[in-house]
C-alpha cells in the first residue's frame, strides 16, 4: 500500500440514496435492488485453477453516494514519488499480508484503510469479483463494498 494516495471518484448513473447526518436514511428500491443484484453475485472464490497458485492482492471497489445521492466508486491516484506505477489511477488494494490470513477480503478491508484511512466498520463487502492476473503475476481478487455513511469516502 502507499499511504499517500490521492482520492478521485467517478460517477455512474444508478442513483442512490444518501445520509449526510448521523440519521439513517432508508435506502430506495433501486438502490436496493442494486445491491441485491450486487450481493446475488456472491462472496465465494471465483478464480481459475491457474490463479490459485500465483501471490495474491485484493483491490477494494468503494461504491457511496454523494450530490443528490447518485453514486460515485472511489479511485486513488499514486503519488508520483513511488518506483513502481507513479502517478497511476487506481482502487484501493495491495499485496495479501500473512496477518490476513489468506483471506482476499481482510486484504481489501486493510489495504483500504491503509490507502485512504476508511475505517473496516464503515465498508460492506457486496460481492466478490472474478480473479484477474496483474502483469506482475499476482491473482488479484476485486471486493465491492459499499461504504457507510458515504460521508466516509470524502476526500
Amino acid at each position: 500500500s502507499t499511504g499517500n494516495n490521492n482520492i478521485i471518484s467517478s460517477s455512474t448513473t444508478i442513483t442512490m440514496s444518501s445520509s449526510n447526518s448521523n440519521s439513517h436514511t432508508a435506502p430506495s428500491k433501486e438502490e436496493e435492488n442494486y445491491i441485491t443484484k450486487l450481493r446475488n453475485i456472491g462472496l465465494h472464490p471465483k478464480e481459475t485453477p491457474h490463479h490459485t497458485t500465483l501471490p495474491r492482492a485484493s483491490i477494494l471497489i468503494p461504491i457511496f453516494a454523494r450530490n443528490n445521492n447518485i453514486p460515485y466508486i472511489l479511485l486513488t491516484q499514486r503519488p508520483q514519488t513511488l518506483s513502481s506505477h507513479p502517478g497511476d489511477v487506481c482502487f484501493p488494494g495491495g499485496r495479501q499480508d500473512p496477518m490476513d490470513n489468506q483471506n482476499d477480503i481482510t486484504t481489501a478491508l486493510r489495504e483500504t484503510l491503509e490507502e485512504v484511512g476508511i475505517q473496516p466498520q464503515h465498508l460492506t463487502p457486496l460481492c466478490r469479483l472474478a480473479t484477474i492476473e496483474s502483469k506482475n503475476g499476482l491473482c488479484v481478487t476485486p471486493i465491492v463494498a459499499l461504504v457507510t455513511p458515504s460521508r466516509q469516502a470524502e476526500p
